[in-house]
């Protein structure tokens, strides 16, 4: 029985199931480790089954908390309902997030001056807090003080610089980080120069010129984690790599996005040339076209190691299976593989028996435009999923059959490669008309797996242009 369970036991076992896994699509730019954790509505169901896994659940149930309104600060205040609540946010809280985090909650997000004078008069009772994200932390800057003022608080996280001009001369930001910057070149404006000088850091950059890195000094930067270069059809040579690892230690991922598919058929960097010299003697070199790779550093911030973690190809619809092949044996710690591919057919349990050998996948992207064809698990015959309508179905229903059709061959996928958890969709086909008139049709949107029997869910967005 769970109640016989030692405390430490029951601790683990609650920790492990106390939040929502954060999906791909709501993934940041900037490292998770700075996202705030949603709870779990199994930890919510425990915490009032009794007292004993109550006192187990409360330090998951009040690690995190969102203020999004002058509401919200009220609550929290000694005369709302913080009179009861404010001693465990006192003994539990480490994460607090000050405004909304998506498009709706942004709009409700009307945190005023009295919302922030509430939270600098609560924040000295909050002993155990170290994270804390702002929301339009442009126009907060007596909030900002009082928050880089708590003795416990290690991070603060924002999404723009903060205003230098209302900040004292002497106002240390080494515990601002911004969370992500986008730069054509290595160089920065005087204004986040002078954020950088006082010692704010920098999680994730996006940088669109490169080849800049080759002849412009790229300057320590503090928490830099993520960079993302934009590849374009400057060559950029190897050293680069040897100087990013040196001057950034904390720099642990590296994305190369090439939106043209060119740069690295003729530029290809050092950790794929063994890929590209077996796709040479195979004879696959011309039927594939790299549009990103993403790269991990090894443990140990003077690690010169990088290993292939993703990797986004278009590949030629007659030799899908055997670039599949080559890429698991290639690139054996992927976890994320985006496909793009033209009109063909394949069987999906040959499909599935080379995504077997991704011993580490997690996210397929699938950019479609083929034809599966499977055998389903109640029926003997072959169903197809279709890539391209006829007029003999109404344009919605086809779509309905289609998004239908993907949750069974996704379903199929989890199945066999279980260490699977997500799919994002992007279908795109043309509706034949007998006017002759063919409107363009899209499904898009990510599906999940959601239990473990490895049935797969979720909904795909149906547009239909000029239709």
């Amino acid at each position: 029985m769970v109640i016989s369970l030692p405390n430490e036991l029951l601790h683990s076992i609650i920790e492990y199931i106390a939040y929502i896994s954060i999906p791909p699509e709501m993934e940041p730019s900037f490292p998770l480790k700075f996202l705030t954790k949603r709870t779990s509505p199994e930890l919510l169901v425990l915490s009032v089954s009794d007292w004993r896994l109550r006192r187990v659940c409360l330090p998951f149930l009040f690690a995190n908390i969102r203020i999004r309104n002058d509401e919200d600060a009220q609550k929290l205040s000694e005369e709302g309902e913080g009179q009861q609540y404010l001693p465990l946010f006192s003994t539990f809280t480490t994460r607090m997030v000050i405004g909304g985090s998506d498009e709706q909650e942004l709009e409700e997000a009307t945190l005023t001056e009295t919302g922030d004078d509430i939270i600098s008069q609560i924040l000295p009772q909050l002993k155990q807090l170290l994270h804390v994200e702002v929301q339009d932390v442009h126009s907060r800057t007596d909030l900002l003080r009082s928050i880089l003022a708590h003795a416990t608080i290690t991070s603060v996280l924002v999404h723009e610089l903060p205003d230098i001009g209302m900040l004292m001369h002497d106002d240390d930001l080494s515990k601002v980080v911004i969370g992500n910057e986008v730069s054509l070149t290595p160089t920065f404006s005087p204004h986040f120069e002078e954020c950088l000088n006082r010692g704010m850091g920098l999680a994730s950059l996006d940088l669109w010129q490169p080849e800049t890195l080759e002849t412009q000094s790229f300057r320590t930067i503090s928490g830099l984690e993520k960079l993302q270069l934009h590849m374009d059809f400057h060559p950029v040579s190897s050293s680069w790599m040897s100087n990013l690892s040196s001057s950034q230690p904390m720099l642990n991922e590296l994305w190369l996005e090439d939106a043209g598919t060119h740069y690295f058929s003729r530029h290809p960097p050092p950790f794929i040339s063994s890929f590209v010299e077996e796709s040479s003697k195979q004879n696959l070199k011309k039927l594939y076209k790299i549009k990103c790779i993403g790269l991990r550093r090894s443990v140990g911030q003077c690690s010169q190691e990088w290993n292939v973690i993703g990797i986004g190809l278009n590949a030629s619809s007659t030799s899908l299976i055997g670039i599949l092949q080559l890429v698991a044996s290639s690139f054996p710690k992927l976890e994320r593989v985006g496909l793009g591919t033209h009109q063909a057919t394949y069987d999906i349990g040959d499909l599935a028996s080379v995504f077997v050998r991704f011993s580490s996948l997690r996210v397929m992207f699938l950019d479609l435009s083929l034809r599966l064809d499977f055998e389903t698990e109640d029926t003997n015959h072959t169903e197809s999923l279709v890539s391209s309508a006829d007029s003999t179905y109404p344009i919605n229903g086809l779509l309905a059959r289609a998004e239908s059709e993907f949750l069974r061959v996704t379903s199929l996928l989890a199945k066999r490669v279980r260490t699977l958890d997500s799919f994002h969709i992007n279908q795109t086909g043309l509706y034949h008309l007998e006017s002759g008139f063919s409107p363009r049709w899209h499904l898009r949107g990510w599906l999940h797996v959601l239990n473990g029997n490895r049935d797969v869910g979720g909904t795909l967005e149906q547009i239909i242009e000029d239709y």
